[in-house]
C-alpha cells in the first residue's frame, strides 16, 4: 500500500507517535480520562479484544483471563491507544474550524 498524500495522514502519523511517547498506562487513563470515562473505556477494549479471540477460535466466552491475558493484553493496549488518536484527532478537527 502506498502511503496517503492526504493532511489527515500526516495528522494521524503525528498522533500516534504522541501515543507512543507515553510512557505510562497511568498517562493515557488520565488523557482518556478528560473525554470519557477510563474504566468504561478498559471494559470495553477488552470486550472488543475477547471477540476478536473468540471469532478466531483462541478462545470462548468460558476463557479464564488469566488464560489468555497474553493475547488480551496487547489488543486492549491496541484499542485504548485507538481511542485515545481519536480523542485527539477529533480535538484537532475541532480547533480547525
Amino acid at each position: 500500500m502506498n502511503k496517503p498524500q492526504h493532511k489527515d495522514r500526516v495528522i494521524l502519523s503525528k498522533i500516534v507517535s504522541e501515543n507512543d511517547n507515553l510512557s505510562e498506562t497511568t498517562e493515557v487513563d488520565a488523557l482518556l480520562s478528560e473525554h470519557l470515562d477510563s474504566d468504561s473505556a478498559a471494559y470495553v477494549a477488552i470486550q472488543r479484544a475477547l471477540r476478536m479471540l473468540i471469532q478466531q477460535g483462541r478462545a470462548t466466552q468460558e476463557s479464564k483471563m488469566s488464560e489468555i491475558a497474553f493475547d488480551v493484553g496487547p489488543l486492549g493496549a491496541m484499542w485504548m491507544d485507538g481511542l485515545l488518536a481519536g480523542i485527539k484527532y477529533q480535538k484537532g478537527k475541532e480547533n480547525e474550524s
